[in-house]
């Protein structure tokens, strides 16, 4: 019995069990890995014990932040929690360009690309309103951007970030 199928059977039974909630979903979190760990925790977070209201919007953002950073460019079970995460945070109006850019890559992996897009268009002011350079994550998020543009036929809007890519291209190396 792998993980999931062992939270799932015993998540309806934590009281009789007597379970400490927490130290059980982290205990069995250790000993998930890869598309596991992610799946059971949204497991852990859809729980009836745990509604949204009680976990704060500020434990969202940090966890939406976290979750961001750990997710590897082609993990899609990861992407799918980071967007899980933020549709349970509601407002996109007060992340920060570092959690828009996950949220981009993230939305465009999962093909939720009028998603990505509308975060992109958002990320975009933000970035052209800031005097900061760009990153890699920001190129990662421009290139998804672009992904999705194309997915739906936008093709005039995807020319305009290939140029944008062009000149960031130049500021920020290839890795």
């Amino acid at each position: 019995m792998h993980e999931v199928d062992l939270w799932t059977f015993l998540a309806g039974r934590k009281e009789l069990l007597s379970l400490d909630t927490h130290l059980w979903w982290w205990k069995a979190l250790n000993m998930a890995e890869g598309a596991k760990k992610w799946r059971l925790l949204r497991l852990m977070l859809t729980d009836p014990l745990c509604p949204p209201h009680v976990v704060k919007p500020q434990q969202w953002r940090s966890m939406l932040k976290n979750c961001a950073r750990r997710v590897g460019p082609d993990d899609v079970e990861g992407h799918a929690f980071v967007v899980y995460v933020a549709k349970r945070l509601g407002t996109r109006n007060e992340l920060t360009p570092a959690q828009l850019e996950a949220l981009v890559t993230a939305y465009s992996l999962t093909n939720d690309h009028a998603s990505a897009i509308a975060t992109f268009r958002q990320l975009h002011k933000l970035n052209l309103s800031s005097k900061q350079p760009p990153t890699q994550a920001t190129v990662t998020a421009y290139e998804s951007a672009r992904k999705s543009f194309v997915h739906l036929g936008y093709d005039a809007e995807a020319n305009q970030i290939d140029a944008i890519l062009t000149l960031q291209h130049h500021v920020v190396p290839k890795t």
